[in-house]
């Protein structure tokens, strides 16, 4: 993943990945698709964020999972 790919993505789970945690498969979904959508309005290719990421699904999974209540 490109450096730029990479804090992309982090800024951008610290700003929409909710503080609860969560299975629901769709918010992950919503989550991953808006993730792509984001990063494509500000120039981002997919590949820069594929190459290392290789699911963006599976990686808002553990996320939202992994969540704690409460704020970050």
């Amino acid at each position: 993943m490109s450096k730029r790919g990479r804090d992309f993505l982090r800024n951008w789970m610290n700003e929409n990945v909710p503080d609860h945690p969560s299975f629901d498969p769709a918010l992950v979904t919503d989550l991953a698709d808006r993730a792509m959508e984001d990063a494509v309005l500000v120039g981002i290719e997919y590949r820069e964020i594929d190459e290392e990421v290789h699911s963006l699904f599976a990686l808002m999974v553990e996320a939202v999972a992994n969540q704690k209540n409460g704020p970050r």
